[in-house]
């Protein structure tokens, strides 16, 4: 009976850290970017999801659609943007 309710409490465990991984990227992709040090407007406004591997730091953002942002000058976004994201920056 010991062993058994070992079991139940580390798949309790288990279960948890996986509720916790797969709910990770629910926030916005801005507070993602000020999570790691970067400015929330690095990005469009217009994301409609992005992806991001945390042990390799690979970032994929879907975009509605292409679009063209102006910082010190105009830089256009294709719909699909993907980088590697580690703190203070993305490239």
């Amino acid at each position: 009976m010991k062993d058994r309710n070992y079991s139940l409490a580390i798949f309790t465990i288990f279960l948890g850290f996986v509720f916790l991984l797969s709910t990770a990227d629910d926030g916005s992709i801005h507070d993602l970017l000020r999570t790691y040090g970067l400015p929330p407007g690095l990005l469009p406004s217009a994301v409609k999801s992005y992806n991001l591997d945390r042990r390799t730091g690979f970032l994929e953002v879907h975009l509605d659609g292409p679009s063209l942002a102006k910082y010190d000058g105009f830089v256009f976004f294709n719909q699909t943007v993907r980088g590697n994201l580690s703190h203070g920056s993305l490239r």
